[in-house]
């Protein structure tokens, strides 16, 4: 009986040992100790070619009824609101700036739009966001967030100033920087 009992925890123990997982990566350092580190499946989907783009290139400034905006940047984010009702598998970060060259106050934030893949992504309103008046004569860097669902290949942001009542507007190709 204690040879079964001790052959049956041996087997148990050597299993236990094993390392043939294929969901991991085993790494050596130089002090001749192995780490273990999970991979995790990313979802990249090189950006969709449009024939004829006219968007704006990240980085360029444009100027609507006296306001100075651009996106200085674009990249997927992994903060997402706690306890949040909707779930969505991507956040896009926006890096915006604004120069207010009018003589009134001007609500940042609330006019920047995103379209990815032809679909009208979701206003996300994480702490960091900037929502706020720039007086006359200031300018402001801040970020504003949207989400969606699906592997993104087309991403668009459009500014139409609030205020604005030619309904210009400018977009920008706001696909995002992956880091790979």
């Amino acid at each position: 009986m204690k040879k079964l009992l001790l052959s049956t925890t041996l087997i148990v123990f050597i299993a236990g040992c094993s390392t043939d997982n294929e969901n991991d990566v085993t790494k050596e350092s130089n002090d001749d100790t192995t780490e273990k580190t999970e991979v995790k499946e990313v979802k990249v989907s090189p950006e969709k070619e449009i024939e004829n783009d006219t968007r704006n290139d990240i980085g360029k400034i444009v100027t609507i009824d006296g306001i100075d905006f651009t996106v200085k940047s674009s990249q997927l984010t992994d903060e997402r609101i706690e306890d949040h009702f909707e779930s969505f598998e991507y956040v896009l970060e926006l890096e915006v700036y604004y120069k207010n060259n009018t003589d009134k106050n001007f609500p940042a934030g609330r006019d920047v739009s995103v379209q990815v893949n032809d679909k009208e992504a979701t206003y996300y309103d994480l702490d960091s966001s900037i929502l706020q008046e720039i007086a006359p004569g200031e300018e402001i860097t801040g970020k504003v967030y949207y989400a969606f669902n699906g592997t993104p290949e087309v991403v668009t942001a459009k500014f139409a100033p609030l205020l604005n009542t030619a309904g210009d507007f400018e977009e920008f190709n706001a696909y995002p920087e992956l880091d790979l």
